[in-house]
């Protein structure tokens, strides 16, 4: 099968002056060609070609149908802030359950887009205790740190004998 060598976005606009400014003002793309009726702009090898359909349906019709694309970058919560400054239609910054910080920002036209930034993989903890011989047993591993020191206090509770207490996973 042939190898795919890039990838563009095409998006129907009604107005491709306006678009192409909301992308190069807003979202620091540069103008690359512009070909009648087109507006093509790209950033960090990431391109949009914009084409003007001034009678077509605008896409804030489509709800969420209207995503069309996914940036990872380095920093969501500098580029949110930046972009809100700048006045942009972004939704709240938040952390997601998949370990990813994600906002979404709306275009003029409205057309969405979801911005994110990977989150490093929060630290794992494992439960340890002691037996009266000084030997050392893992009871159980993979939890949150509030999960792990919840358990200690449990065992703790129930009067045994060794020692319980919890330790970064490696």
């Amino acid at each position: 099968m042939p190898a795919i060598l890039q990838h563009h976005y095409v998006l129907a606009v009604h107005d491709v002056r306006r678009s192409a400014a909301f992308y190069t003002e807003m979202l620091g793309f540069t103008r690359v060609d512009e070909p009648p009726g087109w507006i093509f702009v790209a950033r960090d090898g990431f391109m949009i070609m914009l084409g003007e359909c001034p009678d077509d349906p605008p896409a804030s019709a489509l709800g969420c149908h209207s995503y069309f694309a996914y940036l990872r970058v380095d920093d969501a919560a500098a580029f949110h802030r930046e972009l809100a400054e700048k006045g942009a239609e972004v939704s709240a910054l938040e952390d997601q359950p998949w370990g990813m910080r994600e906002f979404g920002i709306k275009t003029p036209d409205g057309h969405r887009i979801r911005i994110g930034q990977h989150l490093a993989a929060p630290k794992r903890w494992r439960l340890v205790r002691q037996d009266d011989h000084g030997n050392e047993f893992e009871i159980e591993r993979d939890l949150s740190f509030e999960e792990a020191e919840e358990k200690a206090k449990a065992f703790e509770a129930r009067g045994h004998k060794q020692t319980y207490w919890v330790r970064e996973q490696a």
